[in-house]
C-alpha cells in the first residue's frame, strides 16, 4: 500500500509544478485533482480509499484535529 500513498504524493507534487507554470494557487489545483482522483473509479486506490475512511484513523484524525487545531 506504501507505492499508492508515494504515487499520490508524486501527483500531488506534479500538481504544485503546474499551478506554479500556469501562475495559480496552487490549493485550488490540489482539491480540484484530489476530488477527480476521488471520484475516478481507479481500482489501485481502493485500498487506500478503505483506510482513509476507516474507523479509528478517522476517528483519530478528527480527535488530533480537535484538539490541537492549529498543529500543536
Amino acid at each position: 500500500m506504501t507505492h499508492y500513498w508515494v504515487i499520490l504524493l508524486a501527483i500531488a507534487v506534479a500538481v504544485v509544478f503546474i499551478a506554479e507554470k500556469i501562475k495559480q494557487p496552487y490549493p485550488t489545483l490540489l482539491v480540484v485533482f484530489g476530488l477527480i482522483v476521488g471520484v475516478m473509479p481507479i481500482d489501485a486506490l481502493d485500498e487506500v480509499k478503505r483506510y482513509a475512511v476507516d474507523d479509528k484513523v478517522f476517528q483519530t484524525t478528527i480527535i488530533l484535529k480537535a484538539t490541537f487545531p492549529y498543529g500543536g
